[in-house]
């Protein structure tokens, strides 16, 4: 089984297409959940939390610096990025291990992302960015 379905089936999701490695706080060796739709009117990139497959910094926490790179290392336009932070269920009762699904709506200054503020998704507006 390859690591990508290995995760998938780990956290219970299908919004994973890639395993992305960055450094993240001080250097540390991070590694998120990845998924890039482009088309003419937005780039959507879903980063997925990876829990305890990930060795260092999440996703919430590095969301800026994951956007920033990925735009310059994937040619995205940064004007058209639609960000979205995943965090996929975690098959506990607890309310905070459901998934959910956050678009990071960033400040643009040029060179980088900052400022990020969260607006909670549902399943299906992310489903209607991806296919509609």
């Amino acid at each position: 089984m390859s690591e990508i379905n290995e995760i998938n089936s780990k956290t219970n999701t299908d919004y994973i297409e890639e395993i992305y490695d960055f450094k993240g706080q001080w250097d540390v060796p991070s590694k998120c959940g990845l998924l890039i739709k482009m088309n003419n009117d937005a780039h959507i990139v879903i980063a997925s939390e990876l829990y305890d497959d990930n060795p260092g910094t999440s996703v919430n926490y590095w969301n800026c610096q994951i956007a920033t790179i990925i735009c310059q290392e994937r040619s995205l336009d940064p004007l058209k990025l639609v960000f979205i932070e995943h965090t996929p269920d975690r098959g506990s009762k607890l309310e905070n291990y459901r998934e959910t699904f956050d678009k990071v709506i960033f400040q643009w200054d040029g060179e980088k992302f900052s400022d990020p503020d969260w607006e909670e998704l549902t399943r299906e507006q992310v489903d209607a960015l991806l296919h509609g």
